[in-house]
């Protein structure tokens, strides 16, 4: 079975929904119970972006284009063979461009991956029916240097960027080998064989590290970061695993297991599983990490849905809402907090906002002295198109002011005083915590005693006395 067999499209109508999901967190050192962080989840605009036939691929190149003075994404629609680049701040389609293929013919491409150099400010996209990568100029879209064979009728499944050593990986599926290539104009360096069935790739930063989805065997290996032999992971239990996502900070990596509709987490360094298996949609064909918060999204194509996992400990999957029909694919743009679906059938891509209310997260105050400078900054996190604001209600002693969440000023009077502290940033609903600011007296100075002096004498020299003179 090749791989356009196993993975048919079809669908409906698109939909859009928004689901709020409870994260469980609580302010460090306050009298009062903070409120819990929630996270909602809403479409950017009333329509999806229309791009090209069957958009199977999404990355996100964080670079401003000068085209648009903004980040874009890019993606790679199978069915004509083609590549939108979209601004990833207006959601306006910059360009589309017709991929060539490697002999310069007139067939398809067949583009099924894309990933993105970010020093270069290349974009390289697998193309499955040319077995063959194609290189754009991720300024504006357009190739920038002919495609690369990388083998006859091999079916290219996927690509990832080496962020360590500037390599560009891609997973031939019919010939069970990756082909390195350089990430700076594509010339090829090696093969590394790995076992059946490569379908999906994910580099990770911090193990510098490669992991493959060997979907035929249901493994994952490893190859180091310029290495030329590949392992298998032994203790994970995978069932047809699909697509690989990691959050190279926290140190997770999760694997979208298609026939049992669960995902694996598991740690990139140790290889082992973090807690059990998550259920999520019908046939996870995608994931994506936004490494800022902390969240991983799957794409559910039989549900046309996305599950939303936080990484808790362990991770959890959290809530999941609706997108168009039939999902391929996501990407995650970090800086704005919006995740990218593509939709199959309709040729769309639907835009989420994840926004989240905020947490206080600098805790109680520290003391205060009378007499002495004092300052203290409170913080919150939380993820909105709002900036956070502060207010405080209580009084605070005299000689101390509060202004754009913090506390400055010289305290004249000693004592507790109740302060209640609100963090706001648009996203409902705000976080109050409750706090004693705790005002020490002046230390008291003893008293210094004055020297004591001792009397002097002058010394007499001998034979310096006067005489006596009597009568």
């Amino acid at each position: 079975m090749t791989l356009n067999d196993a993975h048919l499209f079809r669908g409906n109508l698109f939909r859009a929904a928004c689901v709020a999901g409870v994260v469980s967190l609580a302010t460090f050192g306050s009298i009062a119970s903070a409120s819990a962080a929630i996270s909602h989840f809403t479409p950017v605009a009333a329509s999806p972006v229309t791009v090209g036939s069957e958009p199977s691929a999404i990355a996100f190149d964080p670079n401003p284009s000068p085209v648009s003075n903004h980040p874009s994404m890019f993606v790679a629609n199978y069915a004509d063979g083609t590549v939108t680049m979209i601004d990833a701040t207006t959601r306006a389609v910059l360009n589309t461009v017709k991929l060539t293929p490697h002999d310069f013919g007139t067939k398809n491409t067949g583009p099924r991956s894309i990933t993105v150099d970010v020093t270069d400010d290349l974009v390289y996209v697998g193309n499955y029916d040319d077995s063959s990568v194609s290189i754009l100029n991720g300024k504006t879209g357009v190739e920038a240097r002919p495609p690369v064979s990388v083998g006859t009728n091999t079916e290219t499944s996927a690509i990832a960027w080496d962020s360590t050593l500037n390599i560009i990986y891609v997973a031939n599926y019919a010939s069970d080998a990756i082909i390195a290539l350089s990430g700076l104009d594509g010339s090829f360096i090696r093969v590394v064989p790995v076992d059946s069935g490569p379908l999906a790739l994910a580099f990770d930063s911090k193990s510098q590290r490669l992991f493959v989805a060997a979907n035929n065997v249901h493994k994952v290996d490893v190859i180091e970061s310029g290495g030329t032999t590949s392992t298998a992971l032994p203790a994970l239990d995978l069932n047809d695993p699909r697509a690989i996502g990691i959050d190279s900070g926290k140190g997770l990596a999760y694997v979208a297991n298609g026939n049992d509709a669960t995902v694996t987490v598991f740690d990139p360094t140790s290889g082992e599983a973090v807690g059990p298996a998550l259920v999520v949609g019908v046939e996870p064909e995608g994931v994506a990490v936004d490494e800022e918060t902390h969240t991983a999204y799957v794409v559910n194509t039989a549900s046309n849905t996305v599950s939303v996992i936080d990484e808790t400990s362990p991770p959890a999957v959290s809530t999941s809402f609706a997108v168009g029909s039939l999902p391929s694919a996501v990407a995650v743009d970090s800086a704005n907090h919006t995740v990218w679906v593509t939709n199959s059938e309709p040729g769309t891509v639907t835009v989420i906002q994840q926004s989240v209310s905020p947490t206080i997260t600098s805790g109680p105050p520290s003391a205060a002295t009378v007499g002495d400078l004092y300052s203290f900054t409170f913080t919150a996190s939380g993820v909105s198109t709002s900036p956070m604001s502060f207010s405080l209600s209580g009084a605070l002693p005299d000689g101390l002011t509060f202004a754009n969440g913090v506390i400055t000023g010289t305290p004249t009077e000693s004592g507790d005083f109740t302060i209640a502290l609100t963090a706001s940033n648009g996203v409902d609903p705000d976080d109050t915590a409750t706090y004693v600011l705790h005002v020490d007296a002046a230390a008291v100075v003893p008293p210094t005693n004055p020297p004591t002096t001792t009397p002097t004498t002058t010394p007499t020299t001998p034979g310096t006395h006067l005489p006596t003179v009597a009568g």
